[in-house]
C-alpha cells in the first residue's frame, strides 16, 4: 500500500509505503519493512549511488542516482541528487550530458557554490579555460571568496599558458584559506626562482605589494620572524670555522 501524508508546511508531501519486501533474484524474501518513508528511500538510493561511483561502477551509479531522483521531492533534494548524477555521468565518460545538467543547476541555483565549482571543473576537463575564467569571475562564489574558485582559476590560467596568472591565483587560493603568509611567500618564490619578462614581473610585483599592504599583522609578524631566522642562519654559517684540510 502507498499513502500520501501531509507532513507540514515546511516539507513536501510524505510518501509512505507499507508492507515492503526485499526479494532476492529467485523471489526469496530477504527482508520485510512494515513502513518505509520517501526520505528513507531517497537516502538509501543516494547512498547507493555514491558507493557505486566510489567503486568505479559508473553505469550502476547512474541508475541508482536516477532512482534516487524519483524519491526526491524538495528542490534541495533534487539538487543534491542531480549533482551526484553529474559526477556519475562524468565517470562514465558522458561529459556533454554532465555539462548540460550542471549548466541547468548553475542557472537554477546561482547561489549554490557547489554547482558553480562542479561546472567549472567539468568545463576545464573539456578544455574551455576561457569560458571557465569568465564564469568564475562573474560568479557568486568568486564574490564570496571561496578558496576553490582560485584553484580553478589557476588551472584555467595554466591551460591558457599564463604562468604569472597561475602564481597569482595560487597565492589568492592561499589567502582565501586564511594563510596570508603562504600567499606572500608564493609570489616571492615565483619572482625569485624564475626569469620573467618586464610585463609579467611588474604584474607579480604589483600583486605582491597589494598582498603585503592588505595582510593582517599576524602574517607580517610571521614573515618578520622567518626573515630574522634566515638572517641568523646565514650569519651562523658565515662565522663557522672552515674544516681543516687533511694531509695527503
Amino acid at each position: 500500500d502507498t499513502i500520501l501524508a501531509w507532513a507540514g508546511w515546511q516539507r513536501a508531501l510524505d510518501i509512505r509505503v507499507l508492507n515492503v519486501r526485499a526479494l532476492a533474484p529467485d523471489g526469496t524474501v530477504m527482508a520485510r519493512f512494515p513502513e518505509v518513508h520517501s526520505e528513507d528511500a531517497l537516502e538509501a538510493a543516494y547512498g547507493r549511488a555514491m558507493a557505486l561511483r566510489a567503486r568505479g561502477q559508473a553505469k550502476e551509479a547512474i541508475q541508482a542516482a536516477r532512482s534516487a531522483l524519483q524519491s526526491a521531492q524538495a528542490p534541495e533534494q533534487k539538487l543534491v541528487v542531480e549533482m551526484e548524477l553529474a559526477r556519475a555521468l562524468r565517470l562514465n565518460g558522458d561529459g556533454a550530458e554532465a555539462t548540460r545538467l550542471l549548466q541547468k543547476l548553475h542557472s537554477a541555483f546561482p547561489l549554490q557554490h557547489a554547482t558553480t565549482l562542479a561546472l567549472a571543473d567539468t568545463l576545464l576537463q573539456q578544455g574551455d579555460a576561457a569560458g571557465v575564467r569568465q564564469m568564475l569571475l562573474e560568479s557568486e562564489a568568486f564574490g564570496a571568496d571561496v578558496p576553490e574558485v582560485f584553484h580553478l582559476l589557476a588551472r584555467a590560467a595554466s591551460q591558457m599558458d599564463d604562468p604569472a596568472e597561475v602564481q597569482y591565483q595560487m597565492a589568492s587560493w592561499q589567502r582565501a584559506r586564511g594563510d596570508w603568509a603562504a600567499a606572500i611567500r608564493q609570489l616571492q618564490r615565483a619572482l625569485r626562482d624564475r626569469e620573467w619578462d618586464e610585463y609579467e614581473k611588474a604584474r607579480l610585483e604589483g600583486r605582491l605589494a597589494g598582498l603585503k599592504a592588505s595582510a593582517p599583522e599576524s602574517a607580517r609578524d610571521e614573515l618578520r620572524r622567518e626573515r630574522r631566522q634566515e638572517a641568523r642562519s646565514v650569519s651562523e654559517a658565515a662565522s663557522s670555522p672552515m674544516p681543516a684540510l687533511g694531509n695527503r
